[in-house]
This record gives structure tokens, C-alpha cells and sequence, in this order.
């Protein structure tokens, strides 16, 4: 978990939810000077990367295609990234720092949180009065229900903007646990939208096969790195990570 968060002044990182996830997990930012792109560089190059070295493989409309697979779900697209990550980006010499990635990584010790600390994190909140005559609170156009001793107070609600059905009641820090849906018309906040994206292009190679032999071959490497089963470690030096704002 880093201890500094160096992003650009778009919108998504001039977002209140933003502020409001890093200051939960620790994380103070920093917004790089507006129209100096020198400083943003590092990350556009790792999307780039990612794009041309692992999106090749991947149909991008659900089709197979040539050197292009289809995966079955989130879960093994995943697995295909970790695979493509751990032995191909970790591994491989950057020009500029003459050192792998893995390497880099290896010299600082990380700040741990458990993931349902992260998970709670990334909720999003929002405030609003229970209505007195019947304990429902209403958002994004949805209703819920809340427990009676809640009438007439303004609480905080925290939800998933990507699952509105559930959502969190709070009164002066203490949980009312969840309300209960009365009427859902919308099922994903506003906010939430999906980008396109550029569509590289197609080689014939199974790229993402070409890695999978690669990772069978090295079977036991130390290097593999479980993030479901990092444990917590002792706090190191401040580490610093920079995004942009796609």
C-alpha cells in the first residue's frame, strides 16, 4: 500500500470519493502542476505495455480470433495477467533503471492492509435524512428501509457504486447493517461508465499460450507473488505511485 498517490488533476482524481478512499487507507496526494506532462510519463508507458504485450492476446468483442482467446471470466483473465506479469514485466530489464521490475520492488518493504480494509475503503458514502413516518431513506432514485429507531435522523450510507441493492446504514459511526431495497429502478450509479478502448492488432501468435509454457517451465520459481496470501509486514519507507487519469 503506498503512502503517496502522484496523479494528474482529472476529473476521477479530483473526485470527493477519491479523497475520501485515500484518506481512509492512509494515502495523502499529490496533484501534479497542470499542463506539465513530464512527471506522468511512467505510467502512460505501463499502459502501453499492457496493451501492446497482453490486450493483444484478449478479443476484445468476446470472439476467437486468431492468437486472441476468449476467456471464461474474471477470474481467468486474471490468472492470464498474473501469468503475463509475474513472467514477462517482473522479469524483464528496463532500459532506464537497468534493473527488473521484481528487483526494484524487492529493495523497499510494502505497508499491508487486510482486504476487507480495502474493500471498505472503496466504498463510496453519502448522507441522507431518514424520512420520520416510515424509516426509508431514498437514493439515486431507489428506496430502502431502515430500522425504525433511525426515523427521523440523517445517516451515512455506504455502498458499491457498481451495486446499488446493497447499501450500509451508519448513525454517529455505529452500523444499522444493511437496508432494505423497497423499490430499485437503478442498479449502478451514474458515475459508472465504460471507456473505450484502442483494439491492438491482431498477430496470430497465442502470446498468452507462449507465457503459460513460459510459467510451467518455471514452475517453483521464488519470484511468484501470491496477493491473496500477502500477510501483513512491518511498515517500510514511503513508496510513492503515480496514475493518470484512464
Amino acid at each position: 500500500m503506498p503512502a503517496l498517490a502522484y496523479v494528474d488533476n482529472g476529473a476521477c482524481f479530483s473526485d470527493e470519493t477519491f479523497a475520501v478512499t485515500c484518506a481512509k487507507l492512509g494515502i495523502r496526494i499529490t496533484h501534479s502542476p497542470p499542463y506539465r506532462p513530464e512527471g506522468r510519463g511512467k505510467i502512460e508507458r505501463f499502459f502501453e505495455t499492457v496493451r501492446g504485450q497482453f490486450l493483444v492476446g484478449i478479443s476484445p468483442d468476446g470472439k476467437p480470433a486468431p492468437g486472441r482467446r476468449v476467456p471464461a471470466g474474471l477470474e481467468q483473465l486474471n490468472g492470464w495477467f498474473t501469468t503475463w506479469a509475474e513472467h514477462e514485466y517482473h522479469v524483464r530489464v528496463h532500459s532506464s533503471t537497468g534493473a527488473t521490475p521484481l528487483a526494484r520492488w524487492s529493495t523497499g518493504t510494502p505497508r499491508f492492509i487486510s482486504a476487507a480494509q480495502l474493500d471498505a475503503a472503496f466504498l463510496w458514502e453519502a448522507i441522507r435524512t431518514v424520512a420520520a413516518r416510515t424509516a426509508t431513506i431514498k437514493f439515486q432514485g431507489n428506496t430502502y428501509e431502515t430500522a425504525p429507531e433511525l426515523a427521523g435522523q440523517a445517516v451515512t450510507i455506504r455502498y458499491s457504486p457498481f451495486d446499488l441493492t446493497q447499501v450500509e446504514v451508519f448513525h454517529r459511526g455505529t452500523s444499522h447493517g444493511h437496508a432494505q431495497p423497497r423499490t430499485i429502478s437503478r442498479h449502478c450509479h451514474p458515475k459508472v461508465k465504460q471507456a473505450p478502448q484502442a483494439v491492438p492488432a491482431v498477430t496470430g501468435i497465442d502470446y498468452l499460450q507462449l507465457l503459460e509454457d513460459k510459467r510451467a517451465a518455471a514452475d517453483g520459481a521464488t519470484h511468484s507473488i501470491s496477493y491473496a496470501g500477502l500477510a501483513p509486514a512491518a511498515a517500510g519507507p514511503d513508496r510513492q505511485e503515480t496514475c493518470d487519469d484512464q
